[in-house]
């Protein structure tokens, strides 16, 4: 990856952490009774939503297709297992029914080898 877009991506995640600063201070704010509140949080979170869903798509058109393009097969199931790793378990039981429902069956079946296979091997 070039470093403009490297570069770019620095730049939405700080612009994304902004929002998330903005959102974490209101929501400590002592004017949660106020009538404006509901507003602002409605604005802050609407306009961190949007941040993440564009950064997102973009990440699915440019990086992902990196990563298909680069890493071989093995190397993209390595890289996937070390990310479900790094999810806690209490949030294991709300992500993978989301992973498993954007999954085609296709690559859920490869997915179940590549996991039969990594445990033969620790064998």
């Amino acid at each position: 990856m070039d470093t403009s877009v490297s570069r770019t991506y620095s730049l939405e995640h700080e612009g994304e952490s902004v929002i998330f600063d903005q959102l974490f201070t209101l929501l400590d704010s002592d004017m949660q009774n106020e009538e404006s509140f509901r507003r602002e949080l409605a604005s802050c979170t609407g306009a961190l939503q949007t941040s993440i869903n564009q950064h997102m798509s973009k990440e699915e058109e440019q990086v992902f297709l990196l990563l298909v393009e680069k890493f071989s097969f093995e190397e993209q199931a390595s890289l996937v297992w070390q990310f479900l790793c790094s999810i806690p378990i209490n949030m294991m039981a709300e992500f993978l029914p989301w992973l498993s429902a954007s999954v085609f069956s296709e690559e859920r079946h490869e997915m179940h080898y590549i996991h039969v296979d990594g445990w033969c091997k620790w064998f």
